[in-house]
């Protein structure tokens, strides 16, 4: 079985990340939540480096290094104050990544 790690997000996988293979609306249309600014994703690198307690995102990489996808949470209360907060997580892989198991 390969071996697969979760690193942080590094400013030379967001042009693969931002072209939309990632889980963008072009390859499923159930991955369209509204319209957002194109530099975004960049955006929100240089202010958190998409790393913060509500909301972030890791590369899926090989052991080869090479990029293969995403994990990203953001946090969703269901209840009141911090104790009803929960991660809802999702994990997207590029598309000639997908269907090896």
């Amino acid at each position: 079985m390969p071996l697969l790690r979760l690193r942080p997000v590094r400013a030379e996988d967001l042009p693969t990340l931002a072209q939309g293979g990632v889980g963008g609306a072009e390859d499923d249309p159930f991955q369209f939540f509204g319209h957002r600014p194109s530099n975004g994703l960049a955006r929100r690198f240089a202010a958190d480096g998409l790393l913060t307690d509500d909301a972030g995102m890791l590369v899926v990489e090989n052991e080869e290094a090479t990029l293969l996808g995403s994990v990203g949470w953001h946090a969703v209360w269901h209840g009141p104050g911090d104790m009803a907060r929960a991660l809802n997580i999702g994990i997207t892989l590029l598309p000639e990544q997908r269907g090896r198991g």
